[in-house]
This record gives C-alpha cells, structure tokens and sequence, in this order.
C-alpha cells in the first residue's frame, strides 16, 4: 500500500492527523463569523514546507462551504497589486446563478475613491450577504503594500463586527513578510505553527 502523504501536492489528506488542536482553533474562528460576528483577529498558519499548512487552508476550506460561509481561496502571485486584490474579491461566488452574477458585477462596480477604500466597499456588500473566509496562501510572498491593505481593511471591518476571516499561511518567514507591512496589530493575531508530526 501506497503512503498517501504527498507533501509537495499540497492536497486534503483522507484524514487530518495530528492537527486537532488546529482544527479546533479553525472551527473557533468559522464560529465566530457563522454567528456574524468579526473574529478577534487574523489566522496565521506558518511553518516548513510540508508540514501541512495547505492542507490546513483546504480543511478550512471545505469546513466554511459545509457551513454556507462563502470562501475566497487565493495565492499571493494572484494578488500582486492592490487592484488585482480588488478584482479577485469582486468576481461574484460560484453559488450565485447567472443573473445573480450579472446583479452582482453591477452592484460592484459601483466603488469608488483609492482602491484600498474600494475593498473595503467591495467586502462590506459581500458581508452584508453572508459570512466569509478569505484564504491566502503563500503569503511569505506577499507585496507587503498588499498585505497592508488587507490587514488594514479586515480590521476596519472587524471594528463594523462584520463576519470575515483571513487567514494568511507561509513559511517561517511569514512573520518577518508582515513585519515589512508596517501593521504593528498583526502581533496580536492567532499564530499557528506547523511542525513535522510526531510518531504518536
């Protein structure tokens, strides 16, 4: 029989072992905002390659959509700039149906003022429809302008006790990326480290 740990795919294992401590700090935050309410901080997952971290995201992933909490899932190479950040959380959810879609482009584009003031429009509208989880990997990589306006905005909507999660996961030098961003909060983010697992 096959091991079915393939670290360099990054995908949901068939059971998530070992990580019950991470999954239990995970449903806390889908809590939170499945209740509409803002979560007390940011989600930040860190660790070695290969440690699960991924694996994680798609876990929380899979538990925010079985909820009916909305899920916007993107690697920091797909928002390298403030208005391509913008784009991505502006294209309508898979759930929405054709004219749903069509209302909801149209509902969008009416943000207006400097494009860290448009996410905050563009994410406000989402919330007021239903909860979500905003899921970025990679994030060690992130342009450290880009991660300022995403923090910046999920606090200001945290402060409206709207219902987001962040949750941004990297390697080690996730923490030394967000020091860049010049977001002196992010120290008060929930901080979990991946390791290799144990033999027990």
């Amino acid at each position: 029989m096959q091991s079915p740990f393939i670290p360099v795919r990054g995908e949901l294992p068939p059971y998530l072992a070992g990580r019950a401590s991470h999954q239990r700090i995970g449903r806390h935050f889908l809590n939170r905002i499945q209740a509409r309410t803002g979560p007390e901080s940011e989600l930040i997952l860190y660790g070695s390659r290969g440690t699960g971290k991924t694996a994680m995201l798609l876990w929380l992933e899979a538990e925010a959509r079985q909820r009916g909490i909305d899920v916007v899932a993107l690697a920091s190479a797909d928002i390298n700039t403030n208005e391509k950040l913008v784009d991505q959380l502006s294209r309508p959810p898979r759930w929405l149906g054709r004219l749903g879609s069509i209302a909801w482009r149209t509902s969008q584009r009416r943000a207006r003022g400097s494009t860290a003031r448009n996410l905050e429009q563009v994410l406000e509208r989402r919330l007021r429809r239903v909860p979500l989880a905003l899921l970025i990997d990679e994030a060690h990589t992130l342009d450290p302008e880009v991660g300022r306006t995403i923090l910046f905005t999920a606090q200001r909507l945290a402060g409206q006790d709207l219902p987001l999660v962040t949750v941004l996961a990297g390697t080690p030098g996730l923490p030394d990326q967000l020091r860049k961003m010049q977001v002196t909060f992010w120290e008060r983010s929930q901080m979990l480290l991946f390791d290799r697992l144990g033999d027990r």
